[in-house]
């Protein structure tokens, strides 16, 4: 709410699906018509693993202080969804889905980006938040994004409140953030 109103008093309106940062911050927002600036965890966990593989190339633009403020800010939007496990919720209506609810792409990307950072940086602790965030897919749904498959098996949901949409291109890029934190 606070950046929704520091935004739109003095700066430019945004196009639809605009990505908005504000100075000071590294987590990304979104604007979606009727629904304002949200905060948008798959975009900024995307952004995440960008600086990272940005330091693992050796690229002049590696910014470990950025990524390291990036992923402690979005530790603090972290919930605690059940006893089970946290997770970075939307909180915006989409696509028939009410707020909050989770998206099993975007916790699989966090767990993966906090993986990576782990490593990179040295620090335990973001081992510690990605291994609070599995349990997201060892719950069912609309907590979880944990679900049978149409043909059977295990699959994760890309969205909490659609357990029977099967994206598989969001289940695939679940399956790759979660192997990679393996």
């Amino acid at each position: 709410l606070e950046r929704n109103r520091r935004y739109w008093r003095s700066l430019p309106f945004p196009a639809a699906r605009d990505q908005v940062s504000f100075r000071g911050s590294e987590v990304v927002y979104v604007y979606f018509p009727r629904e304002g600036l949200q905060l948008h965890p798959l975009t900024t966990f995307k952004k995440a693993n960008n600086m990272h593989g940005a330091c693992e190339r050796g690229e002049a633009s590696c910014d470990r202080a950025g990524l390291r403020r990036l992923l402690d800010e979005m530790e603090r939007f972290a919930v605690q969804r059940s006893r089970k496990f946290i997770a970075w919720e939307y909180g915006f209506a989409f696509d028939g889905g009410t707020p909050p609810w989770i998206s099993g792409m975007a916790e699989a990307t966090a767990i993966q980006a906090y993986g990576r950072a782990g490593d990179l940086l040295g620090d335990e602790h973001y081992f510690d938040v990605a291994k609070r965030a599995i349990g997201a897919f060892e719950t069912l749904p609309p907590l979880g994004v944990r679900t049978t498959g149409f043909a059977g098996g295990v699959h994760y949901l890309q969205y909490s409140f659609a357990p029977r949409l099967y994206i598989f291109n969001a289940f695939l890029q679940t399956l790759i953030g979660l192997y990679d934190f393996s």
